[in-house]
C-alpha cells in the first residue's frame, strides 16, 4: 500500500511537470514568468503595477496578471501586503515569501526558475516549470 502511494506521488509530480511544460495551464506559465522576474530582480515586495510593467510583453492588460498572482498566493510564494490608508486609488502590493530563496524550497534554492527544476523527479534544470509544491512558511 505504501509503495502504491509512493508511485502515485511520483506520477503526480510527472503529470504536473508535463502539463506545465506543455503550457496546458496558462496560470502556471504566467506564475512562472512572474516568479522568475521576482527572483531575477531580487524583490522582497512588489506591486501589481510593477509586475505588469516588467512583464507587459506577456500580459497585455494588468488584469491578465491576476490569475498568475492568485496561483503564486495559493502556493505560498507571495502574499498580499497590508495596505496603509492613502488618498487615491490603492496600490495592490505583494510580499515575497523569504523561503523562496531559502532551504525550504529545494527547487528554487539550487536553481532559479529561469532554468527550471523539479528535483523530486530528477529532471534536469533545463526542463523549466513552476514548482508544484507550496513553499513552507515559518519552517526552520
Amino acid at each position: 500500500m505504501i509503495s502504491a502511494i509512493t508511485v502515485a506521488r511520483y506520477l503526480v509530480e510527472h503529470a504536473l511537470f508535463t502539463f506545465a511544460t506543455m503550457g496546458a495551464d496558462p496560470r502556471i506559465e504566467g506564475a512562472d514568468r512572474v516568479l522568475r522576474w521576482v527572483i531575477s530582480s531580487d524583490l522582497a515586495r512588489f506591486s501589481r503595477r510593477s509586475a505588469h510593467r516588467a512583464n507587459s510583453a506577456y500580459f497585455a492588460r494588468s488584469t491578465d496578471l491576476d490569475p498568475a498572482l492568485a496561483l503564486l498566493v495559493e502556493h505560498g510564494y507571495i502574499s498580499p501586503a497590508h495596505q496603509d490608508a492613502r488618498p487615491g486609488r490603492p496600490s495592490i502590493e505583494f510580499v515575497v515569501n523569504p523561503a523562496v530563496w531559502g532551504p525550504n524550497n529545494p527547487n528554487l534554492a539550487r536553481a532559479p526558475l529561469a532554468r527550471g527544476s523539479v528535483s523530486s523527479v530528477g529532471l534536469p534544470p533545463s526542463s523549466g516549470g513552476l514548482a508544484s509544491r507550496p513553499v513552507q512558511v515559518g519552517v526552520a
